[in-house]
C-alpha cells in the first residue's frame, strides 16, 4: 500500500474491548495488507513506570497522572522511532532534524502503521495526542468503543481480569471488585469524542482540528459511525470493523479425508476419497453431531459448515447431518444446521501446469521449478497456477465474512488454505504459513480472544484395523 502511513488510537473506558479491536486490526492489516504495524499499549508502559503490576491503580490517585503522562510520553517515544522519524523530545515534538539514525539501512521508514492502545479518555489527552503526532504526517484513525450493553460490559470485564497482568496475583473474589473500581474512577473523566453537527455548530477545534481526522465509533461491537474515511487502507479496516463481533465462537479446521490423488501422491486434482477418507468422513461427522453442535454442552448450538467446491471436501462432509433444530434466520425463515456452504475461494492451491503430478516427476522434468518452489514457497506461483500471495487474496473475502459469523464453524477445506487461515486467526505472519503442520485426520479448533487465540487439537484418524499394512495411507503430499 503506498498511501499515507496510519496511526490508530483507541478511545474508551476500561473493559469496552479496545485491545480485542486493536489485536484483530492489527493481525488483519499484517495479513492482507502486508503492513508492518505495531502497537504501542499504554498498560505495558506504565507497569515499567511502577516497576510491577498494580491492581489497585487508580487515574485520581496522588501522583497516578505523573504516572500516566511519563507512560503516554514513553509510548510515543517508541512510536516516533518506530516511523523512523527522529526522537520524541517531552514538549510532544519529533526533532525531525535527527531523523537518519531511525532510519533503516537504506533510509527508509521502519514502519508504516502503529496502534495506540489505551483509554485516551478526555479531550485533553487526544489533543495532546494530535499535537505530537501532527509532524509524522501521518493518517490518523480514531477508534472509540462504547459499551452499553451490560451482558457484553460483564463479559469484557471478565475477560480483561483474566488476561491482564494486573490481575494475575490478585485473589479471584477481589478482581472484579478492584476492577470496577479502576472503571468508574476513570468514569467520572470520561469525555467521549464529540461529533460535529450537520450545520457544524459542535465542531470544536479541539476535538477535530483543522486537518480532519477520521473518526470510528463502534457501539456495543456491532454498531458504526465513520467520518472521513479516505484511502484504501481505512475503507477496509472500517469495512472489517463493520464485520467484526467480540462474540467467542469455535472456528474449526479440517482437511479433507485421504484423497485417491494422497494415496497417489500427487498434487491438484478434483479425485474422491479413498476408503480411507470415508471411514475419516464417518468420524468426522460423528465428531461434529457430539463436539460442534453441542459446544455448549447436551443443548444443540446453531452451527455452520464451509466446504470448498472440490469434490474431495464435499465427500468429506456429506456425513454430517443437516437437522432443522428450533432456530430461525434473522429474516424469520427456519435455521437448517450444517447446511453446507460450498466456496470456491476455499479450493486447494492452483498448480496449474504442474496439476496432477507427483514432486519426484516435477523434480524430474521441471528442475528449476522444483528449485524455486523449495527455495521460496510462499511467493512461488506454479507456471499457469497459484501461489500463497494469490491464495491471501482469494481468502480475504471468506475471511472478513468469517469475522462476522457469531455460531461456531466447521471449515473442510485444504492444506494450503487452511494454513493461511490458521496463520491469519492467530496472529501469525503469513510468511510461516507455508510451514505450518496441518496434517490429515486431524480437527483443530480455534478460539480467539482479546490478546490472542486458544488451539485444541483433535485426533480423528479411523482405526488401522479396517486396512491391511500394506494399504497403509502414505504421507500425503504438502503444497
Amino acid at each position: 500500500m503506498s498511501e499515507k502511513r496510519i496511526i490508530i488510537v483507541m478511545v474508551g473506558l476500561p473493559g469496552r474491548g479496545k485491545t480485542f479491536i486493536s489485536t484483530r486490526l492489527k493481525h488483519y492489516m499484517e495479513f492482507f495488507h502486508n503492513q508492518e504495524v505495531r502497537t504501542f499499549r499504554y498498560a505495558d508502559y506504565r507497569r515499567r513506570t511502577e516497576d510491577e503490576p498494580n491492581a489497585a491503580f487508580l487515574h485520581s490517585a496522588p501522583g497516578a497522572q505523573a504516572v500516566i503522562q511519563e507512560a503516554c510520553e514513553r509510548a510515543l517515544a517508541d512510536l516516533v522511532k518506530w516511523f523512523g522519524d527522529g526522537e520524541f523530545v517531552r514538549d510532544g515534538t519529533p526533532d525531525r532534524a535527527r531523523h537518519a539514525r531511525s532510519r533503516g539501512p537504506t533510509g527508509e521508514a521502519l514502519g508504516k502503521a502503529a496502534i495506540i492502545d489505551g483509554n485516551n479518555h478526555t479531550v485533553a489527552r487526544r489533543e495532546w495526542l494530535r499535537r505530537t503526532l501532527r509532524p509524522l504526517r501521518c493518517r490518523v484513525v480514531w477508534v472509540e468503543s462504547i459499551v452499553s450493553d451490560d451482558a457484553l460490559l460483564l463479559r469484557n470485564l471478565k475477560e480483561t481480569i483474566c488476561e491482564s497482568p494486573d490481575f494475575q496475583q490478585v485473589p479471584e473474589q477481589e478482581r472484579v471488585t478492584l476492577f470496577k473500581r479502576r472503571c468508574a474512577d476513570i468514569e467520572q473523566a470520561y469525555e467521549p469524542i464529540r461529533w460535529p453537527s450537520r450545520d457544524g455548530k459542535n465542531m470544536t477545534a479541539t476535538e477535530m482540528g483543522d486537518d480532519e481526522p477520521t473518526l470510528i465509533t463502534i457501539t456495543n461491537g456491532r454498531n458504526l459511525r465513520v467520518m472521513n474515511v479516505h484511502g484504501p487502507l481505512v475503507l477496509s479496516l472500517v469495512q472489517f470493523l463493520t464485520h467484526m463481533h467480540k462474540e467467542a465462537r469455535p472456528i474449526y479446521l479440517s482437511r479433507h479425508g485421504q484423497s485417491e490423488y494422497n494415496a497417489q501422491g500427487r498434487i491438484g486434482g478434483n479425485s474422491g476419497l479413498t476408503a480411507y477418507g470415508r471411514a475419516y468422513a464417518e468420524k468426522l461427522a460423528e465428531f461434529a453431531r457430539d463436539e460442534i453442535v453441542k459446544a455448549n454442552g447436551d443443548s444443540p448450538v446453531r452451527c455452520r459448515l464451509w466446504t470448498s467446491s472440490l469434490r474431495r471436501t464435499i465427500e468429506t462432509a456429506s456425513g454430517i447431518r443437516q437437522d432443522v433444530p428450533p432456530y430461525t434466520t434473522e429474516d424469520g425463515k427456519p435455521w437448517i444446521q450444517m447446511n453446507p456452504k460450498r466456496l470456491r475461494s476455499l479450493d486447494e492451491i492452483y498448480a496449474g501446469d504442474m496439476d496432477g503430478y507427483t514432486y519426484e516427476e516435477i523434480e524430474e522434468k521441471y528442475p528449476e521449478e522444483f528449485r524455486a518452489r523449495s527455495e521460496n514457497k510462499l511467493t512461488y506461483r506454479y507456471p499457469r497456477g497459484e501461489s500463497y500471495l494469490d491464495l491471501i487474496h482469494r481468502i480475504h473475502v471468506p475471511m472478513v465474512s468469517l469475522s462476522r459469523v457469531e455460531e461456531p464453524v466447521l471449515i473442510v477445506a485444504h492444506q494450503a488454505v487452511l494454513r493461511l487461515i490458521y496463520c491469519f486467526l492467530t496472529g501469525r505472519p503469513r510468511e510461516q504459513a507455508p510451514s505450518v503442520k496441518m496434517e490429515l485426520n486431524k480437527v483443530l479448533k480455534l478460539t480467539q480472544t482479546s490478546i490472542g487465540c486458544d488451539e485444541e487439537l483433535f485426533d480423528l484418524t479411523p482405526e488401522t484395523g479396517k486396512f491391511s499394512p500394506r494399504n497403509e495411507p502414505p504421507d500425503p503430499p504438502s503444497h
